[in-house]
């Protein structure tokens, strides 16, 4: 047998080896994982200012989806109000809402919708507790949601 042959065989010996064995493992860290608790999901809805969500001891809570819509009261005047979401550590997300008084004026300025989703969402530390705030002379309507995470 050739010394050529010998060399080449144990050439393509050591190459089947390493593709083989030679390139790690994968491992992706994929983030918050979602509970798999009695309810992992939260939402809260309404229309006044308080306390809408508090964060399990042991998990984080992630505010995912918000809409909320704005209506004037009375009269011929546009309102104006502003939406805080919180927690004790700082502000979540602020909102600026308008909308027309009456609905004679409701064609050139209807109101205002937002509904967003985050993309990452919000997160908010466990054991803290989520609040909205909603001040000026709009009627303002929430509902946000969420779920609860693994830290």
């Amino acid at each position: 047998m050739d010394y050529r042959n010998t060399l080449s065989a144990a050439a393509l010996v050591v190459a089947v080896g390493f593709l083989v064995h030679g390139y790690p493992t994968a491992n992706a860290d994929i983030g918050p994982v979602v509970a798999t608790g009695a309810n992992p999901l939260v939402h809260a809805t309404g229309s006044a200012s308080g306390s809408i969500f508090t964060a399990p001891s042991d998990q984080i809570l992630v505010v995912s989806d918000i809409i909320l819509t704005a209506s004037g009261a009375s009269g011929w005047q546009p309102c104006s109000s502003s939406v805080e979401l919180s927690t004790p550590s700082g502000d979540l997300a602020l909102f600026r809402m308008t909308a027309d008084s009456t609905a004679n004026e409701g064609a050139s300025h209807p109101g205002s919708t937002v509904s967003h989703s985050f993309a990452g969402g919000l997160p908010v530390a466990s054991g803290e507790q989520v609040s909205i705030a909603i001040s000026g002379s709009c009627t303002v309507n929430y509902v946000i949601s969420g779920y609860h995470a693994h830290q």
